[in-house]
């Protein structure tokens, strides 16, 4: 399992407290379910770009137009967005990962 999480903390410097959270949250919750899941932190420049997040570039352009800044941080889990725009809890996190692992493909 990968864990991204989508940062602005380079674009919006007054933004690094709520990216501080949801990285402290994604851990947290990652801990507390015994994960060995990967975990990267990218800015959005970079994502803009295509340079951290290839495959993932076109929404990320998509959802930039649409909603600017305003939907980082972000949380994907295995390339799917998972949250946006907000800090979720360390259980709506869990609750979301393990969804996502008792979904059959």
């Amino acid at each position: 399992m990968e864990v991204v999480i989508l940062s602005d903390v380079c674009c919006a410097p007054n933004r690094s407290a709520s990216d501080e959270s949801v990285e402290k949250n994604v851990y947290e919750a990652l801990k507390q379910l015994n994960s060995s899941a990967e975990i990267r932190t990218v800015c959005s420049t970079a994502a803009l770009k295509g340079y951290a997040l290839p495959q993932q570039q076109g929404e990320i352009n998509t959802l930039f137009q649409r909603y600017g800044v305003k939907f980082v941080p972000a949380i994907l889990v295995n390339g799917e967005f998972v949250f946006m725009g907000n800090v979720p809890s360390v259980d709506q996190i869990k609750a979301k990962i393990e969804q996502m692992i008792s979904q059959p493909d």
